[in-house]
This record gives C-alpha cells, structure tokens and sequence, in this order.
C-alpha cells in the first residue's frame, strides 16, 4: 500500500517520495486478519529454520515490524504466547472450526501486541531451545524492572529463577552476558556451554 495511492495526480507527483510498504498483499494476510476480528482458533504448517511442523493457534493480533508480518497468539502446542512469521506459514491458514458459531476464545485481560513484541528477539518467533535461568539478589530486582516479560520465581534469599524461551542463541548469550556474575544458565547444558565459550572468546 502506497500512502499517495487515491491522491490526485500533482499531489502524488509531490509526495512521490512518500511510500509504505504494507505487504497487504501477502499470503494468508486476509484470513489472518479475519481469524484475529473474529477470534477464530486457526491451524497452518509452518517453517522454522529446518523444520516444519502444524501449529494450531488462537490469533491475539497481527503487527508489521521491519517489513514483515508477525501473527500473534496462544500457540497450543507450547501452551506459550508466541509470535509467527507470515512468511514462514507454507500454504493456506485455515479456520479450525468454519462451522462454529461464534469466537473461539477470549484474549487474556492485559494482553498488548506492544508489551509481546518488546521481548528482546532472541525470545520472539519458533523457539528453539529453553533456558532456565539463575539470577543472584543483587540482580534479580533490576531484572524484574528491566524484563517485565520475564516471570520470575523468588527464593527466600531473594534470588530467582526464570525460564526463557530461546530462539537465537548468540543473542541469548550476549544478554546474559550483560548481568555479569549475577546471572547463570542451570539448563540445558548446550547454552551453557555456549556461554563458557563466550566467556573464553572475551578473556582471550
């Protein structure tokens, strides 16, 4: 969709400069769309790195972020609300239950596309692995502040642990890196090495 489209002539000669990209005309936009208006469970196969597989999903809402659109909603298999590629659905979403009267489901109370796609991208998208993580006292509280998307469970001594979803491990890693000695991967045992071999990249 382009922003001069309907504008008389002159003005689109004016403001030729003036274009955005909406992909309205990608695969599956429309029926995405429709399932979010209407709160219709749907179900596609979808494409993630080198793997396929069907998904089944309760569509929260659809946001376009650096020319692609994501397709949010409670995935089924995960039991996790989880963001999905358009791009990456291979052939046709379809309706779950076209003969259904009626939504399939409500959106939880307090849920914002603005507050999921803030995640950090390393846990946005299929993931790939999942992280269990240790933040000491001294870091937990600035977790809390800075990562509203984290849930953390506390310790008596005020430590806490959370379990993060991960789908890229390099990013991952950098952002552990950033709470120092503070923060520590118990599980599983490939992002901790991931994290020992970072550590010996830095120290040289």
């Amino acid at each position: 969709m382009k922003l001069t489209e309907g504008q008389p002539p002159d003005v689109q000669a004016n403001l030729s400069w003036l274009t955005a990209d909406m992909g309205l005309a990608a695969p599956n936009i429309s029926v995405a769309l429709d399932s979010v208006a209407e709160r219709k469970r749907i179900t596609f196969a979808y494409r993630s790195k080198d793997t396929r597989t069907s998904r089944t999903v309760e569509p929260y809402g659809l946001t376009h972020r650096r020319g692609r659109w994501y397709l949010v909603g409670h995935d089924q298999q995960s039991d996790q609300v989880r963001s999905f590629r358009l791009d990456r659905v291979e052939r046709a979403i379809r309706i779950a239950h076209p003969s259904r009267p009626g939504p399939d489901f409500e959106i939880p109370e307090g849920f914002t596309l603005q507050g999921h796609m803030e995640r950090p991208p390393f846990v946005q998208g299929e993931a790939l692995s999942e992280a269990k993580v240790r933040f000491d006292a001294s870091t937990a509280w600035w977790v809390e502040r800075t990562s509203p998307w984290l849930r953390l469970e506390y310790a008596e001594d005020m430590s806490a642990t959370a379990l993060v979803d991960v789908s890229d491990d390099s990013g991952f890693v950098a952002w552990l890196l950033g709470f120092g000695e503070g923060a520590e991967v118990l599980e599983p045992q490939p992002l901790r090495d991931a994290v020992r071999r970072r550590l010996e990249q830095i120290c040289g």
